[in-house]
């Protein structure tokens, strides 16, 4: 097992002369050579550079190649372990809206961080980055088209990525004049509840429902 994996490790870092190799050596416990060796101690080889072998959607690693999303979805992928490794992500919004967009990873030895481009002026919209085991942003956007970076910072982390995007058309009147607030739903965690209710305020979620809240900043 160990001396397949050196041969591999060799391959890939160009100390032998390998050519015409179009398939990934076959494990023999099952597998292929990327992931082989995990039963012995052995760390799980990718290539370094280039597409990240363990991620169904790459190649993403640049602006134009960024993977088509819906507004609203949620995704599951991968980065691997180099420093350049980054997924890029792109959506379009026919109208102006409220967006929301998380990445969640696992926090010990793992981090990236998260940017929102307008994909047509090229302009950096935000950035996230530092925290524990998530990073967020909340933009009140126009109609176009807008790509998200998911860049490696450490480790080579699986993530959640997950948006959504709430219209400012209103679907609906708020009841009894009261104001419209938008509330990004992550940061109360899919409670969407408030302990001090006052009336007049409505908090708009996007889902459908009536809050109150204690003022209009209190979401």
């Amino acid at each position: 097992m160990q001396a397949k994996q050196a041969v591999w490790n060799a391959a890939v870092f160009g100390l032998i002369g390998l050519t015409g190799c179009t398939e990934d050596p076959i494990d023999p416990i099952g597998g292929t050579a990327s992931t082989a060796g995990t039963d012995d101690g052995i760390v799980p080889l990718d290539p370094p550079g280039g597409d990240c072998l363990l991620d169904l959607y790459d190649p993403n690693d640049s602006p134009e190649a960024a993977t088509p999303i819906n507004a609203t979805i949620t995704r599951t992928a991968r980065l691997c372990a180099w420093d350049d490794e980054a997924d890029w992500w792109t959506f379009t919004l026919t109208e102006r809206s409220y967006v929301g967009i998380e990445v969640r990873f696992t926090k010990n030895a793992q981090d990236v961080a998260l940017e929102l481009w307008d994909q047509g002026s090229s302009a950096m919209i935000g950035r996230s980055e530092g925290g524990a085991e998530i990073q967020v942003i909340h933009e009140l956007l126009e109609r176009g088209t807008y790509t998200i970076l998911v860049e490696r910072v450490a480790g080579n982390p699986t993530y959640t990525l997950e948006t959504y995007a709430l219209s400012t058309a209103t679907p609906y009147a708020p009841p009894d004049g009261a104001t419209r607030v938008f509330c990004p739903r992550f940061d109360l965690d899919d409670g969407y509840t408030d302990a001090a209710a006052k009336a007049g305020v409505f908090e708009d979620y996007g889902l459908g429902t009536r809050r109150t809240a204690g003022s209009p900043t209190a979401c």
